[in-house]
């Protein structure tokens, strides 16, 4: 049993696809779902978007089947690169749709039978000025060459993947310039072209390509706290209180410990830590929501627990509710404040909340 719950507010992911959709125009949705749908719960995301998305996006071979296994009509695109045979052969074979990023993959390809060849749906990948994955504008003949040799080769896609966003507007458009350029070069067939992501979109919404790639924004989250955007944060994350007890001044609290009582207090404990993927410096600084109520983490914070000041709140006991992230009345925590508070993005604070946690599907 946990005491711990994810909660996922179909709502609130309805609201945000209709708002992208309004942006978008006649785009289509390649929606990514990799790090266990950024924390999200794959299964349940999947579940509740494919009447939504026309495409979905992951990251590994395994993730793509979970996905196939949820919604079997529906395209999985793998991003990262697959470099070994077998491998690239399973995903040939149940009819993924899978990038091309690198020459050792293309021999790879070569090496297939032509049956598989065939069989193949592939994307290629271009750096544009990421500088993480995908070919330069210098191999651009080194491709035209490869599938003009190999027709039976079908190149569903071509995309990029941009670095910035709109704090850095001119950087942007330098790579969709020379994603354009690059464009221009191709001698092969493609299918479709796609370049943005929840960053791009909101920042130009290029009209020349047919899909777009909205992650964290149909999450409910935006890309980062410069976007004026309406989004409802699609998780939830309540506990419960386990304990209750009284702490006297001079007495410390939690490993360490970092916190010493400058007075007679009240502290309950709750059972999240850095092993649910709560962030452990956050230990003195992060809060949480009881009886409607913001109270302080005190102490450093423990795999499974971290203990909260609860002094000024009258008739508190085990079983009460745990805002962890998410709305109680006025008071409100987003990943995007736990984020701020420990130095990193709302993405990651998403994605490292443990998969063990259930994660439930609300309307």
């Amino acid at each position: 049993m946990s005491f711990s719950k994810i909660l996922l507010s179909q709502s609130a992911f309805l609201h945000n696809a209709k708002v992208i959709s309004n942006i978008k125009g006649k785009k289509k949705i390649i929606f990514p779902v990799k790090s266990n749908a950024y924390g999200h719960g794959l299964h349940q995301v999947v579940k509740m978007s494919h009447n939504i998305v026309d495409m979905y996006m992951t990251a590994t071979l395994e993730e793509a089947i979970e996905i196939k296994r949820i919604a079997p009509f529906k395209d999985v695109f793998i991003d990262l690169p697959l470099l070994e045979g077998e491998e690239l052969k399973e995903a040939i074979e149940r009819g993924f749709i899978f990038n091309i990023v690198t020459a050792c993959q293309l021999k790879l390809l070569s090496g297939l039978p032509y049956n598989l060849r065939r069989k193949a749906r592939l994307q290629v990948e271009f750096d544009t000025g990421m500088n993480r994955t995908g070919f330069k504008h210098n191999d651009i003949n080194l491709l035209n060459d490869f599938f003009l040799d190999h027709p039976e080769i079908k190149v569903e896609g071509v995309f990029t993947h941009y670095a910035t966003g709109i704090e850095d507007k001119e950087a942007l458009n330098k790579q969709y310039d020379i994603f354009k350029d690059i464009l221009s070069k191709i001698r092969f067939y493609y299918a479709s072209v796609h370049s943005e992501n929840s960053a791009a979109l909101l920042t130009f919404n290029f009209e020349d390509m047919h899909y777009v790639r909205p992650g964290i924004t149909l999450y409910g989250m935006k890309p980062s706290p410069s976007y004026n955007i309406d989004l409802l944060p699609v998780l939830s994350w309540k506990s419960v209180v386990i304990d209750v007890k009284d702490v006297k001044k001079g007495e410390g609290v939690s490993y360490g410990p970092t916190f010493i009582a400058q007075r007679d207090m009240k502290i309950a404990t709750v059972p999240v830590g850095y092993g649910d993927g709560y962030p452990r410096n956050l230990s003195n600084k992060g809060y949480v929501i009881i009886r409607d109520k913001r109270v302080k983490i005190i102490g450093t914070i423990c795999m499974n627990h971290f203990m909260v000041d609860v002094s000024g709140i009258d008739n508190v006991k085990v079983g009460d509710e745990v805002v962890v992230i998410g709305n109680a009345k006025d008071e409100s925590i987003s990943a995007e404040e736990i984020a701020a508070l420990s130095g990193t993005i709302n993405y990651e604070i998403t994605t490292r909340i443990s998969p063990f946690l259930p994660r439930i599907v609300e309307k």
